[in-house]
């Protein structure tokens, strides 16, 4: 495999590694969870914490796929408040 193939496999894993450990979940989703969380009273408490709510710790009720969230269940923590319009443009949404 010689120096060049353990340099480009190395590259390699480092370059998921760095994916894996940062922020990546689509900006339109991440913005309209942050406009859901401003119309909402008792907003689960990991909402905002991060930049990331399909990263490492996910927030709260957000089930994502392929950094896309895919699903809102949050029925039973109490949230108050309006459904904001901009729930539309989560183009991914399979359940809420």
């Amino acid at each position: 495999m010689g120096l060049r193939g353990v340099l480009l496999a190395l590259a390699l894993l480092l370059s998921v590694c760095v994916r894996a450990s940062h922020g990546l979940t689509d900006s339109q989703d991440t913005s309209v969870l942050r406009a859901l969380m401003d119309q909402w009273q008792n907003s689960p408490p990991t909402w905002g914490q991060s930049d990331d709510p399909c990263g490492v710790s996910p927030w709260d009720g957000v089930t994502c796929s392929n950094d896309r969230v895919i699903s809102i269940k949050v029925s039973t923590m109490g949230i108050k408040g309006l459904l904001a319009a901009d729930i539309g443009q989560l183009t991914e949404l399979q359940s809420l």
